[in-house]
């Protein structure tokens, strides 16, 4: 499609009611805002028990519902929230006002589907397929989806087990969004101006995709899809280099200091662009699933018997994973995982594409896929309450799944204490004397304490 497009005539997501989102298909999303443990705070051990916590709650979904990770990594600037009666401490806040700095949001949307058998691939999302479906009003679709009134009661009974499996996670706290939250999400998502939390108005602009890219209002868009995954995935690892060095900051890190991080934490925090991480982890029926790769074992082993060494090595995969899948009882899914890049100057984004394909080789080798003509699919598939609709998934089972889960989030100020610049550039208090036992964690002593991040008048 080489033209604007209208957002009412595009946006998957037709109702926002009750602190739901309505997707076209009836299918019912809960958003909830989290707040992550700070980076490079967490032992091994810690991140295994965040790696467990996630998993006890995905294994009380039931088949087809989805859970979507939304981290969002954005510009923004430095601003203290709030003033001190201290001549000194009022100096240091305001010689950082006004700084560049990253900022870190992150989201967690759990999808209840109306039909667990609906359709998913390329041919079937709303962009490319489904426009008459996209033109219709959104009450005039609720009342064709049959079952829409009982789910929105399953729902409202799931929420609050659902928040409290979130709470559960150790070290992360979650908060349920309202409706209005929501439509001011979405808008955020639409238009990719997340700099402005409460925007006066919600008109989007119009969203346009030729061959050249595709912008949303101002900004280039461009996707970064998972391709091909590491030999290991992990709960936990050291990562090989920060991929704040790429960007010459003179941040480093000493070889004898061990800082475990979550898998993902080159394309999410260890990224110092803006950019949103978006993963999916579907779950799925066990003995479909586990039918449809018997077959396609049976039709790999034709090949095999040629000769076709592509085809022996795939289907020994298959039949490995078959087989630990009954002998470990595991829950399989579909996992699927993106970075969506933003920005306003094409040469920018250039750089930034670079450092991304940078950032996925360094997690453990695994390799990554620059959309092109898929861009407009994946970019609606990737909107809050739309996941069902995103086809670049692999089959895991969900300890893998998991993994790729961002775990950590940026630094948290004390209410009061020393002004400190933290590993990516952001001032924050730190606390050093009125809490040692913090020092024990390490997030004090991950900080970088460089000479310009403790300056006094």
């Amino acid at each position: 499609m080489n033209r604007a497009s209208d957002l009412a005539y595009l946006c998957p997501i037709r109702c926002i009611e009750n602190n739901l989102l309505i997707s076209r298909r009836g299918d019912l999303t809960l958003a909830f805002s989290l707040q992550l443990p700070p980076v490079f705070s967490l032992s091994s051990e810690q991140y295994d028990h965040i790696h467990q916590g996630w998993m006890n709650l995905l294994k009380k979904f039931e088949e087809g519902m989805l859970l979507h990770k939304q981290d969002i990594f954005y510009h923004s600037h430095y601003t203290p929230w709030e003033q001190s009666p201290s001549y000194t401490k009022k100096g240091n806040k305001w010689y950082y006002l006004e700084r560049p700095i990253i900022h870190h949001e992150s989201y967690v949307f759990i999808t209840i589907p109306l039909d667990k058998q609906t359709l998913t691939g390329p041919e079937h999302t709303l962009f490319t397929h489904n426009m008459a479906i996209a033109q219709q009003s959104p009450w005039s679709l609720l009342k064709s989806l049959k079952g829409t009134e009982a789910l929105i009661a399953k729902v409202t009974e799931l929420q609050e087990n659902l928040l409290s499996g979130l709470k559960a996670i150790r070290g992360l706290t979650a908060r349920q969004l309202t409706s209005q939250e929501l439509s001011i999400h979405l808008y955020r998502c639409l238009t990719m101006k997340f700099q402005d939390s409460t925007p006066k108005s919600l008109q989007v602009q119009p969203i346009i995709n030729h061959p050249e890219g595709m912008y949303a209002g101002n900004y280039n868009v461009r996707l970064v899809s998972l391709r091909n995954e590491a030999e290991a995935l992990l709960s936990s690892t050291i990562p090989q280099l920060l991929a704040s060095e790429s960007f010459q900051s003179g941040i480093t890190v000493s070889e004898n200091i061990q800082l475990p991080c979550s898998f993902v934490y080159p394309i999410s925090a260890g990224l110092p662009i803006p950019h949103i991480l978006n993963t999916f982890i579907e779950i799925k029926d066990n003995q479909k699933v586990l039918s449809k790769l018997k077959t396609e074992a049976k039709q790999l082993g034709i090949f095999g018997s040629i000769g076709e060494e592509g085809a022996i090595v795939k289907r020994e995969t298959i039949e490995n994973f078959i087989e630990s899948v009954h002998t470990g009882s595991h829950q399989i899914c579909h996992t699927g995982v993106n970075v969506m890049l933003f920005e306003e100057q094409a040469e920018k984004l250039n750089h930034y594409t670079n450092a991304t394909e940078n950032a996925f080789a360094s997690m453990g080798g695994t390799t990554c896929l620059i959309e092109r003509e898929n861009t407009a699919n994946l970019f609606f598939a990737s909107l809050p309450g739309n996941g069902r609709d995103h086809y670049r998934n692999f089959i895991h089972v969900l300890g893998q799944a998991v993994c790729y889960l961002s775990k950590e989030g940026h630094y948290l100020e004390d209410p009061e204490g020393t002004l400190l610049v933290d590993r990516f550039g952001k001032p924050v208090l730190v606390n050093l004397w009125e809490q040692p036992q913090s020092l024990k964690t390490g997030i004090r002593s991950s900080l970088a304490l460089q000479g310009q991040g403790n300056h006094f008048l």
